[in-house]
């Protein structure tokens, strides 16, 4: 649920320490991986939830990937769609849900704007609607009806 609700790397999650993580003050300290600097997110209610369930199975340790989607196909998850989409779709639903590019970087840990625009910039729908919706009627008279003259009545 971790992975689900704040959209970090299954890596980051491996290689969270007890210290990192600040419940009251709704902080996560997000070690570097693949890369990515270390970056610290704001928790908000479901993610601090999923913490907390985190923490009462003491689930800290190594992370196995192959485990974990074994057991998440079990549970019912897609097999065709891989767990790690998780990521994915938090981002994808930030963006949907107004936030700004810049901020979603900070959030996917991404060191450049560019990479954050290359994966979920084309994906986000939303503003792509919004971008077309704020264009209809800029050529309003183009594609209205038209008289044609019959040619028989000449």
């Amino acid at each position: 649920m971790v992975l689900a609700t704040t959209g970090q790397r299954p890596a980051q999650l491996m290689r969270a320490q007890p210290g990192d993580v600040q419940l009251e003050d709704g902080l996560w300290i997000v070690r570097s991986a693949k890369g990515a600097p270390a970056h610290t997110i704001t928790l908000n209610g479901e993610m601090v939830s999923a913490w907390r369930a985190f923490l009462a199975a003491d689930a800290w340790g190594p992370y196995d990937s192959s485990l974990h989607a074994r057991r998440v196909h079990a549970a019912g998850w897609p097999k065709a769609v891989r767990p790690y989409n998780l990521r994915h779709s938090v981002m994808i639903d930030a963006l949907s849900r107004g936030v700004d590019l810049g901020d979603v970087q900070g959030l996917a840990g991404h060191t450049s704007p560019a990479t954050t625009r290359r994966f979920y910039g084309p994906l986000a729908i939303d503003r792509q609607r919004k971008i077309s919706n704020q264009l209809n009627g800029r050529l309003k008279g183009v594609f209205g009806p038209r008289v044609v003259a019959n040619k028989r009545s000449r």
